[in-house]
Order: C-alpha cells, then sequence, then structure tokens
C-alpha cells in the first residue's frame, strides 16, 4: 500500500511540474520600404541584426514569419497591417527572457 501511495505521490509532483509552463509573446513589425523588422519584448525594442551588424532585411512579410517560426514562435491570430507596416503578435512556450534577447542579438 505505501509502494503505490508513493507512486502517485512521485507521478503528482512530476506532472505540477510540467503544468507549469507559460508563454512568452513579442510585437514583430515589418516596414516594407526598407524591409527592415523591429520587435518589441516588453519594454525595449530589438531590431535583428546580422553578423556584419548590419540590420538583417527580408524580401516580404511572409519572409519574415517564416525566419520566426524556424526559431519556434507561432502567430498568434491577432495582426494589423497598414499602408506603412505589416503588425503580428507571435508566441512561444516556455521561452525566458534571455533567450529571447539571445535569439535577436
Amino acid at each position: 500500500m505505501k509502494k503505490n501511495f508513493f507512486v502517485l505521490l512521485f507521478l503528482m509532483i512530476v506532472l505540477s511540474l510540467y503544468a507549469q509552463s507559460y508563454r512568452a509573446y513579442l510585437q514583430v513589425t515589418y516596414f516594407p520600404i526598407p524591409r527592415t523588422v523591429s520587435i518589441i519584448v516588453g519594454d525595449s525594442v530589438i531590431i535583428p541584426k546580422d553578423s556584419k551588424g548590419q540590420p538583417l532585411q527580408f524580401k516580404t512579410s511572409v519572409a519574415v514569419l517564416n525566419w520566426l517560426s524556424k526559431k519556434g514562435w507561432h502567430i498568434e491570430p491577432i495582426n494589423m497591417i497598414s499602408q506603412q507596416n505589416h503588425t503580428y503578435m507571435m508566441s512561444r512556450e516556455n521561452t525566458t527572457d534571455k533567450e529571447i534577447n539571445a535569439m535577436f542579438r
């Protein structure tokens, strides 16, 4: 009986550890004229750069979304498109601010 109790207790602890997941959100804005992207995370704005320190340039907003999708980000159903830019909300499971900053800098 004690053995079953400890097995059940162990399973409950393991399940509770996995249940504490959270989502990180960011706002992505694509500017078609200079073909650049700005990413807003919390209160900071990040402009992704290449290895030479130049801002990354994308031909279309779909290229931006594909690039972020390869990094594990998922588009949320909220998006705003104006004549000047395209803005999307994206999310990723279990991501810390430190990981986000390392991803785009």
